[in-house]
């Protein structure tokens, strides 16, 4: 996963050949349906179940 190795937006876009803006988001949508707060959180979330 791209979040939880520490890669910013920009690389995650660059990565994934999509915008910046679509990168937050849809990191945003995650955290809303999650009821989540931070990118922190949702590092957390998914490593519980690796």
């Amino acid at each position: 996963m791209l979040l939880p190795a520490g890669l910013t937006n920009p690389e995650i876009a660059a990565r994934l050949g999509i915008s910046v803006r679509t990168v937050a988001y849809r990191l945003n949508r995650i955290r809303t349906k999650l009821g989540l707060l931070t990118r922190d959180d949702v590092v957390a979330w998914a490593s519980r179940d690796a």
